[in-house]
């Protein structure tokens, strides 16, 4: 018998619901995937913090295929994946004039949490990651932004740079900034002395290797 898959999602208060999930048919072009690994992100944080209705948590997912639609072309069962949360259609006038963020026939995870035993994406939404730990597959999404960011600040080798907020995507931010041969970076952090910061400043200190 086949399990029903079940998802989290959570509201203020840091109250949390793990519901079961419909398993749908997919669409030609879609996937079933099976999650393996997924972060927490700071969205989530403010979901539970702030948001009055339950909303599904998690974005940031490593999966493995288990069933693909019709169409699909670039991935079969068994291959592990990672997922954007946001796909654009790349070929709408928005995203051919270089402002993709204005793009409005994107593909998006349609109100599923990534915190989950299973979902459905476009295979648009999907990148290999064969061969690499799940948890660490899983963190993709956020360096992604933070590579984005350093590569548009284009920071001149040698200079000093500052990086404001000491999480995950500042931390990714300084890494490949050192990378680039930016130097001397400074982080500043919003809650020092915390037991968050303590580590974040560790790992800042740690360095990329």
């Amino acid at each position: 018998m086949i399990r029903t898959p079940r998802g989290l999602y959570g509201r203020a208060g840091f109250t949390t619901d793990l519901r079961e999930l419909p398993r749908r048919a997919l669409l030609p072009h879609e996937v079933r995937l099976q999650v393996l690994a997924c972060g927490l992100c700071g969205t989530d944080l403010h979901f539970l913090r702030q948001m009055q209705e339950f909303t599904p948590l998690g974005h940031e997912v490593c999966a493995q295929v288990i069933q693909a639609g019709s169409a699909v072309t670039r991935f079969a069962p068994g291959q592990q994946v990672v997922m954007e949360d946001v796909a654009m259609c790349g070929v709408c006038d928005a995203c051919k004039s270089g402002r993709s963020d204005l793009c409005r026939d994107g593909c998006t995870m349609q109100d599923q949490p990534g915190m989950a035993d299973e979902l459905v994406a476009h295979e648009r939404m999907l990148h290999g990651a064969e061969g690499i730990d799940p948890v660490t597959a899983a963190m993709t999404e956020p360096l992604a932004v933070a590579i984005r960011c350093v590569e548009t600040l284009a920071p001149d080798s040698g200079k000093p740079l500052a990086i404001f907020g000491m999480g995950a995507i500042g931390l990714f931010c300084a890494a490949f900034a050192h990378l680039r041969g930016a130097g001397p970076i400074t982080m500043i952090a919003r809650h020092p002395g915390t037991q968050r910061n303590q580590a974040a400043e560790e790992a800042a200190l740690a360095g990329p290797g």
